[in-house]
């Protein structure tokens, strides 16, 4: 999460395993991960534009069509998400996710 979106009170980053913080600890040991206040999700999520996302995948015919075009156009997506928009099943996702 950006320093702006963390000033304007949309949430924090946080190491999800508690042992380090990204400001004491530094990039190398902490894995930062946002987490955006429940408050402030419906102000975030009509910016992943939802509709944009469910119309363009209605006009592709197949799950393997879906999936691609969603890891080409929205990778920042949990593999569940995908895996449930697509079609596809979970360790499809998951497969073609892997690095070549």
């Amino acid at each position: 999460m950006t320093d702006e979106a963390v000033k304007d009170g949309y949430g924090q980053n946080v190491d999800p395993s508690n042992l380090h913080s990204v400001i004491l600890s530094g990039g190398r040991k902490a894995f930062p991960f946002p987490v955006f206040y429940r408050d402030k999700l419906k102000d975030i999520a009509w910016t992943l534009g939802w509709e944009l996302i469910l119309k363009a995948i209605d006009g592709l015919d197949s799950k393997k069509a879906r999936l691609s075009w969603l890891l080409s156009h929205h990778t920042y997506l949990p593999n569940q998400t995908m895996a449930d928009l697509s079609g596809a099943g979970l360790a499809t996702v998951e497969r073609h996710r892997q690095p070549k």
